[in-house]
């Protein structure tokens, strides 16, 4: 095949897994977005429903995740992303059903929280699919169709985040106009049917991609990182996992599973791109992020759903300048550099947030929070461009998976600690003790990346530079 017709795949393919993504991510948006609202309504003036369905998805999450992230490396490529795409749809028609049944017919307390409960089974279903449909577009596909090219890869990486953050700002808002309009049931039967809409589209939309780039049909060699270290040269004398810990890796034991998930938990940690992964991990244990808890915390303070539509808007559309800001900034300063510019502009703007709390008029309280943690928001998704291509260029593709998959575990720990503080300190009145958790974690993502920063590039401040300024 010639370079010009490769090129022409590439950019078409770029264009049908974009396509197929916004789909993906307007649904799961949507969902998201609808679950806050209507457990919000469900139960007014309490934070503790929502925070219950936080930590059942969240839990599944963690448990899970490296299982999915390994699927995802094991699988046929098309015929795992296929898989991911149905049962995710699948989830979110019946999470949203199921809610909208427990509203209509459930009259009693108890069995108002059994319903949700179920629900949340079906939510945390919902989460492990699209973290294994993520893995697959955005650490794997995307690298396959960019040809692995730095530059190609940074633009192809901004445009599916640029989609990602126009779905969570337009997506509300659609939500939010629709609900003016038609009743909370109907809202609920858009969503599902929304669903099961677009299912067959992404499907086709994906056929083509992988028809288009030949190199996504080529089969994985992909041994299992405890045993592979023993045969990669490239590797310490200190990542060799034992004779013993490998021969055992072939048992199905549930010792054996369990000594081959420390194996690769400590690969992991001695990886060099870990410290970058801890310090995003450290950002999710936050309710400063316009999400299902702090919704719930601004409309019974009696925000307005619109109003609160609206500066989640401002928030994302922060993000989507971070999509166009990244790449130059990577361009000028490097990846590495850019990510410790970001996480440090992110921690700064939250310092307003943590005075809201302290200033006794309303207004005043109100725009500090509302704008500290908006303008957070472009640190925020700057910084988390910039470690996702940190992890695209700097582990390999045969254990990027695993690697993703692990990270994900850790990100979910740490929302995970978001749901527990939010369940201990649950009335409106005490979202100040989890809002100033938050803004300590995003601190020391900040000084963990830094340690990152300092490893690779070996220093902080041009020394040079400074001596020329003076």
């Amino acid at each position: 095949m010639s370079e010009w017709k490769q090129t022409k795949n590439r950019k078409l393919s770029g264009c049908y897994a974009r396509l197929s993504y916004f789909f993906t991510t307007w649904c799961v948006r949507s969902d998201e977005w609808t679950v806050a609202i209507f457990l919000a309504y469900l139960f007014p003036d309490n934070l503790l429903p929502i925070s219950l369905y936080s930590l059942i998805v969240t839990i599944s999450a963690i448990l899970f995740s490296p299982a999915v992230g390994k699927l995802t490396d094991r699988i046929d490529r098309l015929k795992g992303i296929r898989i991911f795409l149905i049962v995710q749809k699948v989830s979110i028609m019946l999470s949203t059903l199921l809610l909208l049944a427990v509203s209509q017919w459930v009259t009693n307390v108890s069995g108002m929280y059994f319903g949700t409960v179920i629900a949340c089974v079906f939510g945390a279903i919902q989460r492990l699919a699209n973290i294994a449909s993520s893995i697959s577009i955005e650490k794997v596909w995307a690298v396959v169709i960019s040809g692995a090219i730095g530059h190609d890869l940074t633009r192809l990486n901004s445009g599916l985040r640029r989609i990602d953050l126009t779905c969570k700002l337009v997506a509300p808002l659609a939500v939010s106009a629709l609900s003016f309009g038609v009743s909370m049931t109907v809202l609920m039967i858009v969503v599902a049917a929304m669903n099961f809409v677009v299912m067959p589209i992404e499907w086709v939309l994906l056929q083509l991609v992988h028809k288009k780039i030949p190199a996504l049909s080529k089969s994985k060699v992909v041994p299992d990182i405890d045993t592979a270290l023993v045969e990669l040269p490239q590797r310490s004398s200190d990542d060799l996992i034992s004779p013993e810990i490998n021969a055992a890796s072939k048992s199905s034991s549930l010792t054996t599973k369990f000594v081959s998930l420390f194996a690769n938990w400590k690969y992991f940690i001695r990886h060099e791109v870990f410290l970058s992964s801890l310090s995003i991990a450290q950002l999710y244990f936050t309710v400063l992020s316009f999400g299902p808890v702090m919704i719930t915390y601004l409309i019974s303070q009696n925000y307005s759903a619109p109003f609160i539509a609206g500066m989640r808007c401002v928030g994302v559309l922060a993000g989507v300048l971070a999509t166009t800001l990244m790449p130059k900034l990577a361009d000028t300063i490097g990846v590495v550099r850019t990510g410790l510019w970001a996480v440090w502009f992110e921690t700064c703007w939250l310092i307003p947030v943590v005075v809201s709390f302290s200033v006794s008029d309303f207004k005043t309280s109100a725009a500090l929070l509302i704008t500290g943690t908006v303008i957070s928001r472009l640190g925020l998704w700057t910084f988390d461009l910039a470690q996702t291509q940190i992890v695209q260029e700097r582990v390999d593709n045969e254990e990027i998976g695993v690697i993703s998959g692990m990270q994900s575990t850790m990100q979910n720990v740490f929302d995970l600690l978001t749901s527990i503080s939010t369940i201990i300190w649950n009335q409106p009145s005490d979202f100040y003790i989890p809002a100033y958790l938050s803004v300590g974690s995003v601190f020391s993502a900040a000084m963990v990346y830094t340690m990152y920063s300092w490893r690779v590039r070996h220093h902080l401040v041009h020394l040079d530079w400074l001596k020329k300024k003076n």
